[in-house]
């Protein structure tokens, strides 16, 4: 059975306290119901033409006719799609504020993006809930795009890839995909979650503090995981005394085309 995340990120440098990362995970096979069911609430009237919650949140763009009843009751009915018993969701949060204090102090570019570490990080994690469950197979996984950040975090994913444990390195996907959320309906979903982790974070959930009661039977994976400045100034100074291996080091060559230590980038 093929398995398929849908990640989208919220937040970013000067936008609130935090970053998210948040992945809906289910089986391909559902999605293509999923899509197919979140495509006709889109189209009930008063229609829209893609979900965005910032958009909806703030009534504009695709929600800029409606009143806060017409939102509220269109967000309830995609949360209860959502939340219908199939869907895992896990996310990856950071304080940007530690990052700054620890990655974007002292690591390399392009650690120094908080949009890099947890792009890694959250496959890793979906890998190891799967294989939690029994499921051996690669799964597939699909990111919202991001002109900057999407292709220098993937250029980097052999790699990372390489340095996994080599149960995880066999369901992690062979490369991460991008796509458009106004076009890619799972992605949606996941705005949808990253928004609510990302709120819930800043100034809080205030009037929508409804959404998560909406999102009821969505599981919630035990892997999610916040990125504060203890955790993070760990793994620095872990990665002075870690080894690489020859593999990791010819994951870096082919992906690059340089040798180890590197000579062509810094």
């Amino acid at each position: 059975m093929l398995i398929q995340a849908y990640v989208d990120e919220s937040g970013g440098k000067g936008q609130g306290a935090v970053f998210v990362f948040s992945a809906m995970i289910g089986a391909s096979v559902l999605w293509s119901k999923f899509s197919d069911k979140w495509n006709a609430i889109l189209d009930e009237s008063p229609s829209i033409g893609y979900f965005k919650m910032n958009e909806a949140a703030k009534l504009n763009g695709e929600f800029k006719r409606f009143s806060p009843f017409q939102r509220d009751e269109k967000v309830k009915k995609l949360c209860r799609l959502i939340g219908n018993g199939a869907l895992i969701e896990l996310h990856s949060m950071v304080k940007l504020d530690d990052f700054n204090a620890t990655f974007g102090k002292t690591a390399p570019k392009p650690l120094t993006d908080p949009y890099f570490f947890p792009f890694h990080v959250i496959i890793m994690a979906i890998a190891y809930q799967l294989l939690d469950v029994g499921h051996k197979e690669p799964f597939e996984i699909f990111f919202d795009e991001h002109v900057i950040f999407g292709p220098r975090a993937k250029a980097w994913y052999p790699f990372v890839r390489a340095m996994a444990d080599e149960d995880i390195r066999a369901i992690m996907p062979v490369e991460p995909y991008f796509r458009s959320d106004t076009d890619t309906l799972p992605l949606q979903a996941a705005d949808l979650t990253a928004w609510l982790h990302r709120r819930e974070n800043n100034e809080g959930l205030g009037e929508f503090s409804w959404v998560q009661d909406a999102l009821y039977g969505l599981a919630q994976s035990d892997l999610s995981h916040d990125f504060t400045f203890e955790r993070m100034k760990g793994i620095i100074d872990q990665s002075y005394t870690a080894k690489i291996d020859e593999n990791v080091i010819q994951a870096y060559k082919d992906a690059f085309n340089d040798d180890w230590p590197p000579r062509k980038r810094k």
